[in-house]
């Protein structure tokens, strides 16, 4: 077999390779781009496996995170650095963002990328919460009563201008009782008492720790018992809670925030509303407070695993919940809890949030826990999601955020494209017109060129976006002009007297050393760019570089084979060129 047919054979193999490549990609973005983003897991394979789109291309946002260093040292904060990438990078994949970049920029900011993520609300509670999961006992009824009456005259006291206010908070006698709890964890152990997502009003209960001075809350005409009044059917607290109309939950928590800002809960305890109603009971939808044990019994560093499972409540079967799992010291922990608290309540807290408060009916020792209440498929998810990528070392402040819309993403797509194909549109015409028949064979090469670009992006999970487009349209350039150097040198030998077979053979002999030289120092200033550059710099890199490797196979190894092909055939005196 002649050396030019081994040289067909490997081009229709890297045909067929490139082919295989681009498939997804064909099918994907011929899709509907409903369909195209949908959470059908064929589909997300099928993303997984195509041609990404750019923030610039596809929409999407970019955000600027600054690291919160007012609690960290200088030494501390490389590290606090490290472990915020980490946790966002974990949180991020787990989200389900294609392509996201996720840059450092210099000593305490984060550059984010998400292309395709327009819920910005979302994103920024996702990757904004510092995941910080505390197991705290409820108190109870008994208790609870007390705390609540002693709440209730605090503000009253402090809400009419009399004194007293803070004796009140302060006179904890008797409190303190079910204080002697081990570290470690508690969860829901099948009861139906939990629900998702409750505002917990906890904090660190220290006054005037503002410059200004505190927005005391007003009271109502005749009123005496501002936070007594508000809760329902009280003081039956059949479970440790006080239930809470639906139409009275913003002035509780009003009540509440003004209580633990002005130091009127007694110290150790908290006060605790959930955020959403659920059915308490007797056909009444509300809400619930729960006094709450300031100090958790643990926190959640004992976590292995998270996940979002349909059907973990047996009374409400196509509810979702989250399903945890401990690791060895978090299991012994989490039983040590559970043989503590049987016949209590156990509040799930997550940054301040109440996720369930369930009751704890005998001692789990096997580590499997789960949350359950009144979640979204789309909550139970993103609480699963922060729960297995961990905890954020400090706060994140949002210092820019900017979001492009898919339509823009198509606009940008259209007007490269079409710059591109009128580009590639001149050169061919050029090209047909200036060396005739040969012209043929290098727009063969131009588009087989443009194909291993588009398959190389695709099959290394590259990703497209401007400046990428605007590498492509340098490739073309790059491969034009290593054509006209070869169609050239033929020239000069055909002028010379030569025969065309042996015209083709000088003429690549002689221009490849010089097109061999052009293509490595843009391939070096490619690799360079790609490796100290970052965001769109690095996309254009990219791009170039598997552009000029492409290029360097079709204009030397292609085009000369297929002039072979044609010249071995038949005997040919004349060339078209």
């Amino acid at each position: 077999m002649t050396p030019y047919r081994w040289k067909i054979l490997v081009l229709f193999g890297i045909i067929a390779l490139a082919g295989w490549a681009l498939l997804p990609s064909i099918r994907l973005y011929s899709m509907p781009a409903e369909e195209r983003y949908g959470s059908d897991p064929e589909v997300a394979e099928l993303r997984d496996q195509s041609l990404k789109l750019g923030l610039d291309l596809l929409g999407g946002m970019h955000l600027v995170l600054a690291l919160d260093r007012s609690e960290l040292t200088d030494e501390q904060v490389p590290d606090a650095m490290d472990r915020a990438m980490e946790v966002l990078r974990n949180r991020i994949d787990q989200f389900g963002v294609a392509e996201p970049s996720i840059q450092r920029q210099g000593e305490d900011r984060i550059l984010l990328q998400l292309p395709g993520v327009v819920d910005q609300e979302r994103v920024k509670d996702l990757i904004g919460a510092t995941a910080q999961l505390h197991f705290q006992l409820v108190m109870d009824r008994e208790e609870s009563a007390m705390i609540l009456d002693r709440v209730d005259r605090a503000l009253y006291n402090a809400m009419s201008g009399e004194t007293g206010a803070m004796e009140e908070a302060a006179d904890t006698t008797g409190l303190g009782s079910n204080d002697g709890m081990s570290d470690s964890d508690g969860t829901d152990s099948g009861s139906n008492a939990g629900s998702a997502g409750n505002d917990v009003a906890g904090g660190d209960g220290e006054a005037g720790s503002g410059d200004e001075p505190l927005a005391v809350p007003t009271l109502a005409p005749g009123e005496t018992r501002p936070l007594i009044d508000k809760l329902y059917d009280y003081p039956t607290l059949p479970r440790g809670s006080a239930a809470v109309q639906i139409e009275d939950k913003d002035r509780i928590l009003e009540l509440v925030e003004y209580a633990r800002e002005a130091d009127l809960i007694p110290p150790g305890r908290d006060l605790g509303v959930l955020s959403k109603p659920r059915d308490l009971g007797g056909g009444f939808v509300g809400y619930e407070i729960f006094v709450l044990k300031r100090a958790p019994e643990m926190t959640g560093e004992g976590i292995k695993t998270a996940s979002m499972v349909i059907g973990l409540d047996p009374n409400r079967p196509g509810q979702p919940g989250v399903s945890l799992s401990f690791t060895p010291k978090g299991t012994k922990d989490f039983a040590r809890v559970t043989a503590n608290t049987v016949g209590r309540q156990l509040a799930i807290v997550l940054d301040g949030r109440v996720s369930s408060a369930p009751t704890i009916n005998e001692k789990i020792p096997f580590g499997q826990a789960s949350i359950n209440g009144s979640f979204s498929d789309t909550e139970a998810n993103d609480l699963a999601i922060v729960l297995r990528a961990g905890a954020l070392p400090a706060d994140l402040d949002f210092l820019e955020e900017r979001t492009v819309g898919p339509s823009l993403g198509r606009d940008s797509i259209r007007t490269s494209l079409f710059a591109a194909m009128i580009g590639a549109a001149a050169v061919g015409l050029f090209m047909l017109i200036y060396y005739r028949a040969s012209g043929v064979i290098a727009l063969i090469g131009l588009t087989l060129n443009i194909t291993f670009l588009m398959a190389g992006l695709a099959l290394f999970r590259g990703t497209l976006t401007l400046p990428g487009i605007a590498g492509i349209v340098l490739t073309i350039g790059m491969a034009v002009d290593a054509n006209v150097l070869v169609f050239e040198r033929i020239r000069e030998e055909i002028r010379a007297g030569k025969r065309p077979r042996l015209a083709i053979a000088s003429g690549y002999d002689s221009a490849f050393s010089t097109i061999l030289d052009a293509n490595l120092t843009t391939l070096i200033s490619a690799i360079v760019l790609f490796w100290f550059g970052t965001g769109p710099i690095k996309g254009f890199a990219v791009t170039l570089g598997i552009g000029i490797i492409a290029n360097l196979y079709t204009a030397v190894v292609v085009t000369r084979t297929l002039f072979d092909t044609v010249t071995s055939r038949r005997s040919i005196d004349e060339l078209s060129i």
